[in-house]
């Protein structure tokens, strides 16, 4: 049983993998004066058939980090985003929790998003842009944008979807958003279906803003 006094895991989901589950968690803490903070975050590793816990390692997130999606496991890694000011990927290894590698990718926060993973490649979709990691350094390979009119906005319940083309597809917008040009935060806000080519990277279509 996971420490309720000290997480926040609202809509929070699971991923489970060779007999564990993994979830992450985004964590408070109180200091002099009893202000709240924002951290002491942590993925957690349980064994599916008893519970006990494998691992327990943290990583940096922020107040809205990370909810709603849940990690990513391929390869023998644990893949997760996080992040203050900037979105960033964590990388972890499945059995020990040790951290790989992390790798800030972009501007916005990493509200409701989680990377997918192909053989070689993390793919993430967050403020404008999808951008495509190397999964075995984190190393950035290349970065395209989605539809012009979302540019500088906090895209929210992003998963990448790659496709069995190769291709890669992506929601851009939320159905709750903040813009810089619009500061007044509310759901109805219209999204687009995005198809990027892998190599390059690049996108090769988007609908018109559509989907809730």
């Amino acid at each position: 049983e996971l420490p309720a006094t000290e997480l926040a895991v609202p809509f929070q989901t699971v991923a489970v993998k060779d007999g564990v589950v993994y979830v992450a968690t985004a964590g408070y803490f109180t200091v002099a004066g009893g202000e709240v903070r924002w951290g002491n975050s942590f993925l957690w590793a349980f064994d599916a058939a008893n519970g006990s816990l494998l691992f327990k390692a943290p990583y940096a997130t922020s107040i809205w980090d990370p909810y709603f999606l849940a990690p990513t496991v391929a390869g023998g890694k644990v893949f997760l985003n996080g992040g203050t000011l900037r979105l960033t990927t964590f990388a972890f290894d499945a059995l020990t929790g040790e951290q790989r590698w992390a790798r800030e990718v972009r501007d916005g926060v990493a509200t409701f998003v989680t990377p997918a993973i192909n053989a070689d490649d993390v793919f993430n979709a967050n403020a404008g842009a999808v951008s495509l990691l190397d999964a075995a350094t984190g190393e950035l390979k290349g970065s395209a944008p989605v539809v012009a009119n979302m540019e500088g906005s906090t895209v929210y319940a992003s998963a990448p979807v790659i496709s069995d083309t190769g291709s890669v597809l992506a929601l851009s917008g939320s159905g709750y958003q903040e813009t810089i040009n619009s500061p007044v935060m509310g759901y109805g806000t219209k999204r687009s279906l995005n198809r990027f080519t892998t190599f390059p990277l690049g996108r090769t279509w988007s609908t018109a803003p559509l989907y809730d």
